[in-house]
């Protein structure tokens, strides 16, 4: 809805939030009807994240380290090496510097996932 695609995540994430957030979805709704495109959102799980992107829709992950660190990131595309490992190109309210990688095979950090699709109206 910005001109950049990180311009438009730092805000929505100044209205949504940092994780966890119970309400993401309708939040982020909100902002973009705002601004005259719908979001359709819907929960997929981690093996379903490749399907999203390679559709070329963004995913928001919900991450977790430890009991009180949670965070949101949107997953734009992936990385997979020879060796079989995937790393997930991501884009979150914290960090400037972009593209950063995340691998999430880890069961430890992946909370859950929603697939994200735009449409105009």
């Amino acid at each position: 809805v910005s001109e950049t695609p990180e311009k438009t995540l730092r805000s929505v994430y100044e209205m949504v939030g940092n994780g966890p957030i119970l309400f993401f979805k309708k939040r982020a709704e909100r902002y973009f009807r705002k601004h005259g495109e719908l979001l359709s959102m819907h929960a997929i799980s981690r093996a379903e994240i490749s399907s999203a992107i390679g559709r070329g829709h963004i995913s928001v992950l919900l991450l977790k380290d430890g009991l009180f660190h949670w965070h949101w990131v949107l997953a734009i595309g992936e990385r997979v090496y020879g060796s079989g490992r995937k790393y997930l190109m991501v884009m979150d309210g914290w960090h400037r510097s972009s593209p950063r990688y995340l691998e999430i095979t880890r069961r430890g950090n992946f909370v859950y996932a929603l697939e994200c699709e735009m449409k105009m109206f």
